[in-house]
Parts: structure tokens; C-alpha cells; sequence
């Protein structure tokens, strides 16, 4: 696969971009909760543009979000003509869940349980810097 054009990854950018602000700022759905566009990706032909959405919570408010955003894709579609030049075409928004911001949640979490757990355990093993000078005779002798 070929790497993205200049002109691709500066729409994806700017795409993502003003989605978020018309998400943020113009859409009055309750079933938005809190989203963030993570990311957009747009066609090869720049017809159509997948636009990654995260959002904490259950599967249930994650579906629920998605499916709101889907419901609002013309009035965010019809806002970006306004805000995206240099385009003969808006593309047509497809809305995805992106778990990436989930997963990191979740390896955080792990990688904090795992430090309490064994904290005094690896602790306990370190050698001690600059202690007593007995330890550092004795070592010395050895």
C-alpha cells in the first residue's frame, strides 16, 4: 500500500478537526455523551471518510453514540461544506468505534495493579546506594 499524500493526511486532519468542533460546539443530541474523534481516514478517491470515534462507557453508551452520530452524519456532512475548501466533494461520513483510547485505559490500569502488587517485592531487591560503609567493605573483601 502505498504512503498517504501530503493532500490526504492534511484532509484527514482537517476533517477530524472541524467534525469535533461541530460535535462539540453544534450538535444538541443528548445521545452524544463524551466523544472524541480520534481520527478520520479518507478514501483513495476522497468520496468517503471513516472517522473514528472513542467513547467511554458501557457497549450499551458507546452504541448509543455511535448511532447518534450516524443520525447527525447530514448535518455534520452539510456543516463541513461550509468549513472544508479545495474540495469538489464532501465525502460521505461512515462513524466507527475506535477502542484504542479504551485499551490504553485499560493497559494503564493493569501496569498500576501490577506495580502495588510487587512494590515491596522489587523494592526489597534493589542495592543500596551510598548506605552504610560497612556494606561497601564487605563487598569490597569479596
Amino acid at each position: 500500500m502505498p504512503p498517504p499524500s501530503h493532500r490526504k493526511e492534511k484532509l484527514n486532519h482537517s476533517l477530524a478537526r472541524e467534525i469535533s468542533r461541530i460535535i462539540c460546539f453544534e450538535l444538541n443530541d443528548s445521545r452524544m455523551g463524551f466523544a472524541t474523534v480520534t481520527r478520520v481516514s479518507v478514501s483513495p478517491d476522497f468520496r468517503q471518510a471513516t472517522v473514528f470515534v472513542s467513547a467511554l462507557g458501557t457497549e450499551g453508551e458507546r452504541s448509543r453514540i455511535l448511532h447518534g452520530l450516524s443520525h447527525a452524519s447530514g448535518f455534520i456532512h452539510r456543516s463541513l461544506r461550509d468549513r472544508i475548501e479545495g474540495l469538489k466533494y464532501i465525502p460521505q461520513l461512515y462513524f466507527k468505534h475506535d477502542p484504542s483510547v479504551e485499551g490504553a485505559v485499560r493497559m494503564e490500569k493493569l501496569i498500576d495493579e501490577a506495580g502495588k502488587g510487587s512494590k515491596g517485592k522489587f523494592i526489597s531487591e534493589l542495592p543500596k546506594v551510598g548506605g552504610d560503609s560497612d556494606d561497601a567493605e564487605d563487598e569490597a573483601k569479596s
